[in-house]
């Protein structure tokens, strides 16, 4: 059984992997195929073997992927260098249209994203901690949720800042995530 379910999540990439490029007709039905084989192999191998299950079905998931996307890096890279006509070397450093201001433009919505993020994102998951430990959570399960909410909200918060170009806008979603998540951590202190 453990095979199986490891080849149909093996199957399961490679359909997908089939599916990507396919036409607007067959790209649904191998999309559905082998999103519907893996996460079949998952609850199977999860309802056998619990967490050591999925990790395997992830494992071999990733793997076949990784193999999939290696030989299309390959074969591109071949036609590619086949059609590419030789020319001059552009440098290798060049400042954007935008001269200096445009590079601390970057470097501010750099900080803003990344540092910042990263401190309003742990703001954020230590609030939602104290809130399940305050509403009776033990250690052994609130912890862990910290531990992962906190890369998660920081992913999502840099997503949604950097759907923005003003650095006003970008600065918006550090406050609306920080200031709620202040209060509730003050509060449940």
């Amino acid at each position: 059984m453990t095979a199986l379910m490891l080849l149909a999540a093996a199957v399961g990439v490679l359909l997908v992997r089939a599916g990507w490029p396919a036409g607007a007709r067959r790209r649904g039905p191998l999309l559905i195929a082998g999103w519907g084989a893996i996460a079949i192999s998952l609850i199977g191998m999860g309802r056998q073997d619990g967490a050591w299950g999925v990790t395997m079905v992830a494992l071999v998931a990733m793997v076949v992927a990784q193999g999939a996307l290696a030989v299309a890096a390959l074969e591109k890279g071949r036609k590619a260098k086949a059609e590419r006509a030789p020319r001059e070397a552009e440098p290798t450093v060049a400042l954007s249209p935008g001269g200096w201001a445009g590079l601390g433009r970057r470097v501010t919505i750099f900080l803003l994203v990344v540092p910042f993020g990263a401190v309003v994102a742990m703001l954020f998951a230590l609030a939602l901690l104290g809130a399940v430990r305050a509403a009776g959570w033990h250690d052994a399960n609130s912890t862990p949720l910290g531990l992962l909410l906190w890369p998660i909200a920081w992913a999502l918060l840099a997503t949604w800042m950097l759907m923005y170009e003003t650095l006003a806008r970008i600065a918006r979603p550090l406050a609306f995530v920080a200031a709620p998540s202040a209060l509730a951590l003050w509060l449940s202190l």
